[in-house]
């Protein structure tokens, strides 16, 4: 079985031991978001990078905050609401349906998400679905090696294996420095 985060520890999502080793902007600095793009964000949680992205996407552009979880919708939704966020939309999906049209998103972010799917390949053939030819997949996840927080290293996927599978699915893949905790790959989807 497949390591799935507990919605009931959503605190950790949001600590400041969190926002100081991963600051939000300046992670999604590095992913290249634009003014005007639609954006998926993939396993959203509570939005802790979805409202980053809102503000650099802007008005003109669009965030899908999507989660297989109820609780992380609904945390998203009610945040959105009560700031007066407008350009966030919040969609619950199914890991290998993400009720999008094909080639329907300018860039994909996808932090923390694809250790916890049933079949990595399978997630991100539909990821690949759903993004515009020239389109980037920003993700992050967990080396693979022991460390006091995150997953059980069992559940992790390693770095090379990642970019193997990004490649069966025809993706063009960059690395990204994001800490020696994480892994970041840039992933463009060829036109």
């Amino acid at each position: 079985m497949h390591h799935k985060f507990d919605v009931k520890s959503f605190a950790k999502l949001d600590n400041p031991e969190r926002r100081k080793s991963l600051p939000a902007d300046a992670i999604l600095h590095k992913f290249d978001l634009e003014d005007g793009d639609v954006v998926a964000d993939v396993g959203c949680g509570i939005g802790y990078f979805t409202f980053p992205a809102s503000s650099v996407v802007g008005l003109t552009g669009k965030v899908l905050a999507m989660d297989i979880s109820d609780e992380m919708i609904e945390q998203v939704r009610d945040r959105a609401k009560l700031c007066g966020v407008t350009n966030i939309e919040t969609i619950k999906i199914d890991e290998q349906n993400f009720l999008l049209p094909d080639g329907s998103v300018d860039v994909e972010i996808v932090f923390f998400v694809l250790h916890e799917a049933q079949n990595a390949l399978q997630f991100i053939f539909e990821l690949n679905r759903i993004l515009k030819p020239g389109g980037k997949l920003a993700l992050i996840d967990w080396e693979k090696k022991e460390m006091p927080q995150g997953p059980p290293v069992t559940h992790r996927i390693d770095r090379q294996e990642v970019i193997s599978l990004l490649a069966q699915a025809r993706f063009i893949v960059k690395t990204v420095d994001v800490g020696e905790d994480f892994y970041g790959l840039l992933a463009i989807k060829p036109v």
